[in-house]
């Protein structure tokens, strides 16, 4: 029997951070990266189209000329997928209040990413 594949995008507008969850994510075998943005319009378009199961979304990534970072919450509708949302930001009750808002099930520490990335999508994706 064949590991259903868990779809994945990354959105975050430093490269080298996609970088990195890009080859965490690649280790497991029921991942797949099916794109990257870097800023909220491109993010809007490409995961409305491609339909990932789960979308990886930069916490302060830049809204782009079209949006504001309110309008986050709009991807997790967009997409049908779930949001864990990343940030370097000391993750407070404030913190947790704009993952919330824009529609996030889990919010992660950039930081720990090697060691939380991978159960977080596991949780998300286990509850539908």
């Amino acid at each position: 029997m064949t590991a259903k594949l868990t779809r994945i995008f990354i959105a975050d507008d430093v490269k080298t951070v996609r970088v990195a969850i890009r080859r965490i994510l690649e280790q497991e075998p029921d991942f797949q990266v099916v794109g990257e943005s870097e800023d909220y319009a491109e993010t809007l378009e490409r995961a409305a189209a491609l339909k990932p199961d789960v979308l990886i979304s930069d916490l302060r990534m830049r809204a782009g000329p079209k949006a504001q970072p309110s309008d986050f919450a709009e991807l997790a509708r967009v997409c049908g997928c779930k949001v864990v949302a990343v940030t370097f930001a000391a993750i407070d009750h404030g913190v947790r209040a704009v993952a919330n808002d824009m529609g996030a099930a889990q919010i992660l520490d950039k930081v720990t990413l090697a060691d939380t990335l991978v159960p977080a999508i596991r949780e998300v994706t286990a509850a539908k």
